[in-house]
């Protein structure tokens, strides 16, 4: 499979905001399909309990007509249908906030947080819930369009969510040091905006409680440190990772410290344009170096990536910054469509994106000159280069979905190195 998480393959097709449920019976059995479940499996309880009592009370049990076992058969039946019964009840309301509103209708868009004015669009907590303070005298007023706070990433990753529930699907990462503005507090869960201006939800015990104004300018970068902890543990800090380095020792953004066995795999910000400068030929040299780590669904270091991942991964230590999800990257740099691309005319660096099914762009490649290219993609397993030229099946799909290639060197987009 070529294709990216569809959540986040269709961020820019128009949608419908879902109806908010107005917790009557009636809109309830509208907003999901379960509710309809529920009330069919207790009715059947309620008539298979009655049914028993009634047999056992005036009816043949007591005639001794029916067999007491069939009468212990039909309360079994009855116990059944109401465990089966509460606990799609219990799916229900874990998926509904006190508004009557359910999880789905709080569904958020990945890749853009929609913005009136240029500010940041409010997100209604459900009513009578009271957010936790994450910094000090911060809350979430109804209708106000200011975030709530810029934050650090405290822990050396966080898998980001689609909803705020530990079993939704991971649509992003953000490192250790990573700046995200909190937009929405919830119960032990926030909903931020990382640097890329990608939205989603990760639990409240992975950022900092104070404002990331401090690390603004001073973080150093990792580029897949292996460090050791206080107490003996060692910890690996993934590559884009950020920490303070003001002597020999690392500063954590949770205030713990720590040494890197190797100090070259830390970066000071402004010793990157140094060390990654902003050409072709070194942008295709940090993506080889990447060769063989393995595709995850929804990273984005060198521990596990997928294709956009990647390329974001790859172009941000080089001073550009790209939009997090394939389908965006091609508004960074100037365009070229397929119509203009001859065999062998990919330059190195460009990004060459693909659309496997012809309905939108769902994969992207690093080109390193001719006909070749890197990528990660989950037919391959890991980062690996195929040829463009070559006749095998994949290469030949990839040959023939090829949309556009786009020169991202040619933008003066830049990122943030904090």
């Amino acid at each position: 499979m070529l294709n990216e998480p569809e959540s986040r393959q269709r961020e820019h097709e128009s949608r419908a905001e879902a109806p908010q449920a107005s917790g009557s019976p009636r809109a309830l059995l509208a907003a999901d399909p379960r509710t309809v479940l529920t009330t069919i499996y207790v009715a059947l309880a309620l008539g298979v309990a009655v049914l028993a009592i009634v047999f056992y009370a005036v009816g043949p049990v007591a005639e001794g007509s029916v067999s007491r076992p069939l009468f212990r058969w039909m309360w079994l039946a009855a116990a059944a249908l109401c465990t089966i019964g509460a606990g799609i009840v219990r799916g229900r309301l874990s998926g509904v906030v006190a508004d009557g509103s359910s999880r789905r209708d709080r569904l958020f868009h990945h890749r853009r947080f929609p913005a009136a004015g240029g500010g940041s669009r409010a997100v209604h907590l459900p009513t009578g819930s009271t957010p936790a303070r994450l910094v000090p005298g911060s809350s979430l007023v109804p209708g106000s369009a200011e975030p709530l706070a810029v934050v650090l990433v405290r822990v050396l990753w966080a898998p980001a969510r689609r909803e705020p529930d530990h079993r939704t699907e991971m649509v992003t990462q953000w490192l250790c040091g990573e700046r995200v503005t909190v937009v929405e507090q919830g119960e032990g869960w926030i909903r931020a905006r990382g640097q890329d201006g990608y939205v989603a939800w990760l639990p409240e015990a992975a950022v900092t409680p104070e404002p990331a104004d401090d690390w603004l300018g001073t973080a150093a970068w990792s580029l897949g440190a292996c460090i050791d902890r206080p107490h003996g543990r060692r910890a690996y800090l993934p590559w884009g990772a950020r920490v303070r380095q003001p002597g020999e020792e690392l500063l954590l953004p949770d205030g713990t410290t720590a040494r890197a066995l190797d100090p070259d795999v830390v970066v000071p910000a402004e010793g990157l344009v140094r060390r990654f400068p902003r050409d072709a030929g070194s942008i295709v040299a940090t993506a080889r170096s990447w060769i063989g780590v393995p595709y995850v669904w929804g990273g984005r270091t060198d521990t596990g990536c997928d294709c956009s991942g990647f390329v974001q991964a790859i172009y941000a230590v080089h001073g550009i910054m790209l939009p997090r999800d394939s389908r965006d990257q091609p508004e960074v740099g100037d365009r070229r469509p397929s119509a203009e691309i001859s065999a062998g005319d990919l330059g190195e660096a460009d990004l060459v994106f693909f659309a496997p099914e012809r309905a939108g762009i769902t994969h992207v490649a690093i080109a390193t000159g001719g006909t070749r290219f890197i990528h990660c993609s989950s037919t391959r397993g890991a980062v690996s280069v195929d040829d463009l030229a070559s006749e095998s099946v994949l290469e030949n799909l990839l040959r023939e979905s090829v949309v556009c290639v786009t020169r991202p060197l040619s933008s003066s987009s830049a990122s943030d190195p904090t």
